[in-house]
């Protein structure tokens, strides 16, 4: 893996000269997408975040590629539902009644990428799933998934979805208020979380970290602080499951349960260290 010390190199682009503004009003998703695609066609690199407020709808993060976001940098989620198509997740929607196919930072297929410096990726979740909701009951976006019972929308983007990747890298970044889960991973291998700060408190359905049908994960370092489960092991797929997964020294705080395994379990979990988790103010259980 190739994730640097914030450095630029010859081979990395920086946000603002790829067409990008950092005032927390432009919508940037187009710029920073090319940056990404430009950066994967010509073999990788880092596209480096300085300081400022980059409001975007969904990104694609493709191989070799990886995300800089400098201490006062922040990647800024567009609050309008329109800036988030959906990504193909049959096998999961079969089962997880959520139905969140959507995320603010998407990648499928792709090895060797990551996300580090210790900037912030703020999905602004809460005005996010506001407007879903509203747009829902005028008609003009029906959420053929909505929650009657609940009276709450279930088509609501991630923070970050990642689908049958490899070489995976999260260090130092700070993730908050996603309108549904917060960082989520299907299928992948060789996957590091390490020294994340999540906050996930915006709405419902705010888990901080789910890890479904992944091998050779660590997870190590990392504050969270849900508005549901902390760090939950799913198992979506017949014939898959989670293998050599190692949880350590965490602090978490959960309005549902600090470690879960479930609720889907199609599968299963083998191989699970858990070790020095400091668990506080949770509501069911550590």
């Amino acid at each position: 893996m190739f994730l640097c010390a914030g450095t630029i190199a010859a081979t990395d682009y920086n946000a603002l000269q790829q067409g990008a503004v950092g005032d927390g009003k432009t919508l940037n998703t187009k710029s920073l997408q090319s940056a990404i695609d430009a950066l994967h066609a010509k073999g990788g690199g880092q596209l480096y975040f300085p300081a400022g407020r980059y409001l975007t709808g969904s990104l694609q993060l493709k191989s070799n590629v990886t995300l800089y976001l400098e201490k006062e940098a922040v990647l800024l989620g567009s609050t309008s539902p329109y800036d988030y198509p959906g990504f193909s997740t049959e096998k999961e929607l079969k089962v997880n009644n959520d139905h969140f196919d959507q995320a603010l930072i998407y990648a499928e297929g792709a090895e060797n990428i990551g996300i580090t410096g210790e900037g912030c990726i703020d999905g602004q979740g809460r005005e996010l799933a506001l407007t879903i909701d509203s747009l829902h009951h005028t008609g003009e976006l029906v959420d053929k998934h909505y929650n009657t019972y609940r009276k709450r929308p279930n088509t609501r983007p991630k923070l970050l979805f990642m689908r049958n990747c490899r070489k995976v890298e999260l260090r130092k970044t700070n993730f908050r208020s996603g309108a549904a889960w917060g960082l989520s991973f299907s299928l992948c291998v060789y996957l590091t979380i390490d020294s994340l700060h999540v906050e996930n408190r915006a709405y419902w359905n705010n888990d901080g970290i789910d890890i479904s049908d992944c091998k050779d994960v660590r997870i190590s370092n990392c504050f969270i602080n849900s508005a549901d489960d902390g760090i939950c092991l799913k198992s979506h797929n017949r014939g898959a499951w989670n293998d050599r997964v190692s949880i350590s020294n965490c602090h978490i705080i959960s309005s549902a349960s600090a470690i879960k395994f479930g609720t889907e379990s199609l599968g299963g979990f083998k191989n699970v260290t858990i070790d020095n988790i400091r668990i506080k103010d949770t509501f069911r259980s550590a």
